[in-house]
């Protein structure tokens, strides 16, 4: 049996960045028997994240069943996931906040049969500094013999964060889409610049308006985000943003919005959260066809490996390469998502072995 510590994936959150890394983990575990936990029963892990249904579960175990294989549990008692943890062959816990469902003893108890996936740098994450996380991400990286990565640099920062950590570190980037097909389109005089996300305060959303809000005919803009009325709101008190096109579309859908498009927005800081980081959303781009407008080029392993980009000053000056070279720079992003497409796989191997 599996023991995984994390929110089940399921319809009503596939739209999350986070869940979607979980289900792809999940997909990994074929039929095997799995359970999920996601909150415990008086722990503090469990009130840091979401404290209001912390608080409305306090009183009872929370279970259902998914199908033959798969258990969840909402909520559980301190008991019950200790005896979970005991019976199961292999626990799985994604990111920091779900580790803070086991405690010191557990963590020391099991470190042999727990695979951590870091997901991030969570107290770097946080503009306090939590005590409790902080605990139990020195537990983790001192115990644990493996931990799952997203990039190069997520491990190398762990490694100098923690030199005594002896984990095996395995990097696994995520790919939501399915046999995307290399395009050799022509980038137009009037080409579409996306962005697909949330409005999440390190996604920039007010930068990137501005920046629309500059630009005169050169482009058009087409928004996808499950937050409709926000930028509606931002259109609608702006007469320069009155061209831009919002769509919410199912995850399933985003790769056919793409292929109108040539650019796309991800402008993230130059900080140590998006310095170890594997955007999802830029993996998608690039093996999209599109161009990423960053605001710095410093975003995970991608600066390293070599990716093209346009700076956003630049976009913003309308100082754009001609298409010919364009073409040249979307093809050499290409290699790039190759070589993580082969990381991917050799992770998937390492990790089908544990399962």
């Amino acid at each position: 049996m599996l023991l995984v510590l994390g929110p089940y994936p399921n319809k009503q959150n596939e739209k999350d960045g986070m869940l979607q890394r979980v289900a792809a983990i999940d997909s990994l575990m074929g039929d095997a028997e799995r359970v999920y936990v996601s909150s415990l029963l008086g722990s503090q892990g469990s009130f840091l994240r979401h404290p209001k249904k912390f608080i409305k579960s306090l009183f009872s175990i929370n279970k259902y069943t998914v199908n033959n294989n798969v258990s969840v549990y909402q909520s559980i008692s301190q008991a019950k996931l200790k005896h979970l943890a005991q019976k199961a062959d292999l626990i799985y816990i994604h990111s920091l906040y779900s580790a803070c469902l086991l405690d010191e003893e557990l963590i020391s108890l099991f470190s042999h049969k727990i695979i951590m996936d870091i997901h991030g740098c969570v107290v770097e994450e946080l503009a306090y500094q939590n005590q409790a996380l902080k605990k139990v991400e020195s537990l983790i990286f001192n115990n644990i013999s493996t931990l799952v990565s997203v990039s190069d640099n997520m491990t190398q920062f762990y490694k100098d964060k923690y030199p005594n950590c002896k984990a095996n570190f395995i990097k696994f980037p995520i790919f939501n889409f399915q046999n995307i097909e290399r395009r050799h389109d022509d980038f137009s005089e009037k080409s579409c610049v996306i962005y697909s996300g949330g409005t999440q305060k390190w996604q920039n959303v007010e930068l990137m308006m501005d920046s629309i809000g500059q630009q005169k005919d050169n482009f058009t803009f087409l928004i996808l985000t499950p937050d409709i009325d926000y930028f509606d709101k931002i259109i609608q008190a702006s007469n320069r943003l009155s061209t831009i096109e919002l769509k919410s579309v199912e995850p399933h859908k985003v790769s056919q919005e793409y292929k109108s498009a040539h650019f796309g927005f991800i402008l993230r800081d130059d900080i140590i959260v998006n310095q170890v980081a594997c955007p999802t959303k830029l993996i998608e781009y690039l093996e999209s066809g599109l161009i990423p407008i960053v605001l710095q080029p410093e975003i995970g392993d991608f600066n390293q490996m070599g990716y093209n980009y346009i700076l956003n000053e630049n976009f913003v000056k309308g100082l754009i390469p001609e298409a010919a070279l364009l073409k040249e720079m979307r093809e050499s992003n290409y290699k790039i998502i190759e070589t993580l497409q082969n990381e991917k796989m050799s992770a998937i191997q390492q990790l089908k072995r544990y399962f």
